[in-house]
This record gives structure tokens, C-alpha cells and sequence, in this order.
């Protein structure tokens, strides 16, 4: 969305940042692409519920392009709202309150410490709820050891399960996958690395490796991903399965930064395609 609003070497350091080249792919195809991912995303089956927006917020002061509203909104199904941004309380108020209710609570405080000098925040979300194709039944529950680090173990509540789930061990990574249904079209792909092999499979967790698991699947001689007799063990939290990630926050600024990414930070950066009236540049970029 910022691409939309950037102009000369400001955008093409966003575009060739996120890796598309730009010599075998236009402008205009890369946004048209995105609509259409949110636009599918956003309609799975009846049995998968994923909700996947974008908002802008803006200060009263500052007068957007029409043409940038237009195509924010045709392209990536963003809304826009006005906001007070010299009453920095009342405007992280507006945001969180909205993301609290896309995110159906889960996400409560996206924006804190809003800083004074800024006219616009722009923010994406994701909300993505379903359930197990083949649930755990809690009356499969009993006490076992949760380790929280190599030494330290806790008693702790777990399901068990058992059927047959598509898994394979990568002996390159040293790492166990395994398959589990939701129902509907969607699965979740566990990865479970051996001891003292973390930070070789984060490593790896490219586009090309997870492609490689799924993709050679369909050639037998080849296949990942086998059907086999498993017994699961799930955290059970008042007698039911839950996955739960705590949250926390990643300043991406400086990784964009090490892309190419950089005018857009900087105060020569060319954002005219979002207002005429006003020099802007990003100063925080958050995950």
C-alpha cells in the first residue's frame, strides 16, 4: 500500500525489496495480484473463519489523494478514518479499539506510545479461527511433563490422539512434520526440530523448503509427506485443545533497511502519490 502512494527510487526500492523484478513484472500486475490474494483469502469455506483487512488512519490535517483512496481501497480493501493526531491518547484509542474488534479481541493494544510527530499510521490485519477435522476428546486427558527448557518441566494437563496423520523426519534439517486437518480446506503444518536444532530449521524456513514438502508429496518416489499411525499429545487448557502464541513485536525498519529498502525512512523519500502538501516518510515499520 505504501508502493501506491511511492514515486522514483522510493518505490523502486520497495518493489525489488520485496524481491519482484521488475523487468518481467509491472506495477500495475503486483497490486492486481494482491487483490486478488485478499479477495480469495477473505473468502475461504463456511467451515474456515480467516479475515484478512487493512486500515488507514489519518490526521485531520493531512489531505490524501483521491487517486491514492481510490486505489488503496479498490486494490487492497482498506478502509480510511480521520483522526485527531495531536491528541495521541485518543488516536491509539481509535486504532487499538478497531484492531481489537477485526481481531475479535485477541489483538488489544497494536499502537502504544503513538509518537507526536505522526499523520498517519497505516496497519494490516489477520484473524484466522477453525477447528480440528478429527478433535481431541477430553475425556482422553491426563497429567504428563510440558518441558519448558532442557532441565525445567512442568505437569500440565494433555489430550491424547491417536489415527493416522501425514508426517515425515528431514534428515537434512533434523526436524519431524506433521500434518494435522482442520476441517474445511486447511491444515496446519507442525515442525518439531531436534534437540539443539532450532536455529538450523528457523534458518530454513524459506518459501522453497516448505514448497519442497508439500509439492514433492505428489510424486510417490519422491513424497514428504507419508501417512503413518501417530499418537498426539496437546496441551489441554480447561479440557480443551488450544494453540496459544503470546505476542510480541518485531521493528522490521532496519531488516527493510538491509533489502535496499531505505529512501522511503529517509526525509528525501517520495510518498507524492499520497499527498501533495506534505513531506512524508515512514519512521516506524512494526510486526
Amino acid at each position: 500500500m505504501v508502493a501506491l502512494g511511492a514515486k522514483s527510487t522510493t518505490l523502486t526500492q520497495i518493489l525489488e525489496g520485496l524481491t519482484f523484478n521488475l523487468t518481467e513484472i509491472e506495477e500495475k500486475e503486483i497490486h492486481e495480484g494482491f487483490r486478488d490474494l485478499i479477495h480469495w483469502l477473505n473468502n475461504p469455506d463456511s467451515e474456515v473463519q480467516l479475515n484478512l483487512g487493512n486500515a488507514l488512519f489519518v490526521d485531520e490535517k493531512l489531505i490524501l489523494l483521491q487517486k491514492f483512496l481510490e486505489d488503496i481501497k479498490s486494490l487492497y480493501e482498506a478502509e480510511a478514518f480521520h483522526s485527531n493526531f495531536q491528541n495521541s491518547p485518543e488516536t491509539e484509542k481509535q486504532i487499538n479499539d478497531y484492531i481489537k474488534k477485526k481481531t475479535h479481541g485477541k489483538i488489544a493494544n497494536l499502537v502504544q506510545g503513538l509518537d507526536p510527530f505522526a499523520l498517519m499510521v497505516l496497519v494490516n490485519y489477520v484473524y484466522f479461527k477453525a477447528y480440528w477435522e478429527n478433535p481431541f476428546s477430553d475425556l482422553l486427558t491426563h497429567e504428563a511433563d510440558f518441558f519448558v527448557d532442557g532441565k525445567t518441566s512442568v505437569k500440565v494437563n494433555m489430550m491424547t490422539r491417536d489415527g493416522f496423520y501425514n508426517t515425515h523426519y528431514d534428515k537434512e534439517l533434523s526436524c519431524q512434520l506433521v500434518e494435522i486437518p482442520y476441517n474445511g480446506n486447511a491444515t496446519a503444518l507442525f515442525i518439531l526440530p531436534d534437540e539443539g536444532k532450532m536455529k538450523q530449521v528457523e534458518d530454513a524456513l524459506l518459501k522453497e523448503t516448505v514448497s519442497k514438502w508439500k509439492n514433492e508429496q505428489r510424486d510417490y518416489e519422491k513424497a514428504y509427506l507419508f501417512k503413518r499411525y501417530m499418537i498426539l499429545m496437546y496441551y489441554s487448557k480447561d479440557r480443551k485443545p488450544e494453540t496459544s502464541i503470546s505476542l510480541c513485536s518485531y521493528d522490521v525498519k532496519e531488516i527493510f533497511k538491509r533489502l535496499g529498502v531505505i529512501d522511503v525512512f529517509e526525509n528525501h523519500a517520495d510518498l507524492s502519490g499520497i499527498t501533495e502538501n506534505s513531506k512524508l516518510k515512514v519512521s516506524k515499520a512494526v510486526h
